[in-house]
């Protein structure tokens, strides 16, 4: 495969010109640039989903994959997404069926803090910085250059394999979930997220809570019926205890190993806090939301449980905690180096010259927590490199680009060949 670093760089700098956040049908500005780079030859699927209708798919395991965003950002979210498209392009026929995913949206970024405008791609040192560039836009042309050297050269004599590139991953990962409602499944599944060219077959699942507290409305200069019970304070109770749970997960992830020593797999973040009417008086109520991580091997009930047991410890009289989970939690999940998704990558990376490092990687987050975390079908990880994830002057590595591109083509290419229905 012969990739023009020009005409890859150039695809890239025109997505990343985007400011493709999710929400907004700014994201079928992108999908335009997608569509009109595809190769002739592939049968593309090209629609608006049913945005309200993905409330009833359910996964193999039984739950409900998704995420309910607009409870959070209010009920025109949804309306600004009515029209937004997702695409799925295919090459071949039938199984085994290879699916390469990667997502359009990008988080918001303001100037504050860039060396230039954040949707002005910036080249400097073999590195291209804007907002998205690392997560996931490279991904996507990588995979998308790989895709159409499939194509190209005829390279899928069995089997077959699409190009999914969705939108609103970062609200939770809803475009995969269209892609999966409408059929586009897949025998393996890779996601082009940035692992700096790691073969990243662990990955950990994530769920979102709420603690809501009630007090007793009352002065501050009395204790007992006479007085308040503060909410707050009956909060800040239940906080210690879910960082405590937190600890003690933290601990059972790093027993289990693969994990970098700065790596939180078993994180549980409180990101919004409310509550109080007044500073003389003792607070009625308080209200927590956050998210927190699921280990691979456990189950996220078993995880929700867990939170449920420590918060509850912090209960007290006059006060009641009520925890409740988001109806679209992910579990995370782990592949044997030794299975097709893992092998192809790494053999291809053989064949290319490239020693590829497989990695459990498992603070890895993405939309594999539904796909393999939900039971649809196995999934990896495999991306470029970059740092700057979410952060200001956020880049990937051109050369990493290309060689992801190879590498996509290539692992495609030998996946038919490995396959094995049984183990899968």
């Amino acid at each position: 495969m012969r990739t023009s670093e020009a005409e890859l760089v150039g695809v890239l700098c025109e997505l990343l010109r985007v400011p493709s956040v999710p929400g907004s049908e700014t994201q079928n500005r992108c999908q335009d640039i997608i569509r009109r780079e595809l190769h002739p030859s592939a049968r593309v699927d090209d629609w608006v989903p049913d945005w309200p209708s993905l409330r009833d798919v359910t996964a193999p395991d039984g739950r409900q994959p998704y995420v309910p965003v607009d409870e959070e950002r209010g009920a025109g979210y949804e309306r600004g997404i009515a029209e937004v498209r997702c695409i799925v392009a295919t090459v071949g026929e039938g199984d085994p069926h290879l699916v390469l995913n990667g997502h359009i949206d990008v988080v918001p970024a303001t100037p504050d803090g860039w060396d230039g405008e954040p949707f002005e791609p910036r080249e400097a040192r073999g590195r291209i910085y804007a907002r998205g560039a690392m997560d996931m836009k490279a991904g996507v042309v990588a995979a998308l250059f790989a895709f159409n050297a499939l194509c190209e050269l005829r390279l899928v004599r069995r089997g077959s394999v699409s190009l999914a590139v969705v939108p609103e991953e970062e609200s939770g990962g809803n475009g995969t979930v269209a892609c999966l409602q409408r059929g586009h499944v897949g025998d393996g599944v890779v996601f082009a997220e940035p692992t700096d060219l790691r073969v990243a077959h662990r990955h950990i699942g994530i769920q979102s809570f709420a603690l809501n507290v009630r007090g007793r409305a009352g002065g501050i200069l009395k204790t007992g019926p006479e007085g308040g019970v503060s909410a707050i304070e009956v909060m800040v109770r239940a906080l210690a205890a879910l960082d405590r749970a937190a600890h003690a997960r933290r601990e059972r992830a790093f027993e289990a190993g693969g994990y970098d020593s700065d790596d939180d797999p078993a994180f549980i973040n409180v990101g919004l806090i409310e509550g109080g009417e007044w500073p003389a008086s003792r607070a009625e109520s308080c209200v927590a939301r956050g998210l927190f991580g699921v280990m691979p091997g456990e189950s996220v009930g078993d995880a929700e449980a867990e939170l449920a047991t420590a918060v509850a410890t912090a209960e007290r009289d006059g006060a009641t905690i009520e925890v409740t989970f988001g109806a679209g939690g992910h579990a995370g999940g782990e592949l044997d180096a030794g299975h097709e998704l893992v092998t192809s990558l790494a053999s291809a990376g053989v064949d290319l010259g490239y020693g590829l490092e497989l990695s459990r990687a498992g603070a890895m987050v993405c939309d594999a927590k539904i796909v393999d975390g939900g039971g649809w079908a196995p999934a990896v990880v495999f991306g470029p490199t970059g740092r700057g994830l979410h952060g200001v002057n956020e880049y990937v590595e051109v050369e990493s680009v290309l060689r992801c591109a190879e590498v996509l083509a290539m692992a495609a290419a030998r996946y038919s060949t490995h396959f094995d229905p049984v183990s899968v």
